[in-house]
């Protein structure tokens, strides 16, 4: 929330805002570029507001999306800054890209509870763990017999 308007993101990736006070509709956009349109894109977090910004980021790295996390102006929606969590040739992070470009997209968002991801090699392979603020575990994010290769900050206010 900011000021006079609640802000939230919808199971189809959509950014709205409404008026605290009448939950009328003060605006709506749709978080994914035009040209990824029509991609299996998901919102399950809550927005962050940071100044003048809602930061919120997107789900479906499971169905070959490439995740994003992006800013958008509190004033009238209107896309601030976004960053690629899967870069594509001409990105930041490109240059740190191993081997052959990524096409396959993944890379989902979250995380805006305070909560935190711990990276470990405790098992032989090399897992992340979702923990609470107090440093207690949540859970396993990933099990198995498989790798987390990155993990990816954003500065909230500039991206």
């Amino acid at each position: 929330m900011r000021q006079d308007r609640v802000f939230f993101v919808t199971d189809n990736a959509r950014l709205i805002a409404l008026d605290r006070a009448s939950g009328k509709l003060v605006w709506e956009t749709p978080m994914v570029p035009p040209s990824n349109q029509g991609q299996p894109y998901g919102g399950t977090v809550a927005p962050r507001v940071v100044r003048d910004l809602v930061v919120a980021g997107v789900a479906g790295g499971d169905h070959g999306m490439r995740g994003f996390v992006a800013a958008f102006k509190a004033s009238n929606g209107e896309l601030a800054w976004r960053r690629w969590t899967i870069p594509a040739r001409g990105e930041p992070g490109i240059e740190r890209w191993q081997g052959k470009e990524p096409v396959g997209g993944g890379g989902p968002t979250w995380l805006t509870d305070g909560s935190f991801l711990w990276f470990s090699e405790r098992t032989g392979f090399k897992h992340l763990y979702h923990h609470r603020g107090d440093g207690s575990l949540i859970r396993p994010v990933t099990t198995g017999r498989w790798d987390v290769r990155s993990l990816y900050g954003v500065d909230e206010a500039n991206g």
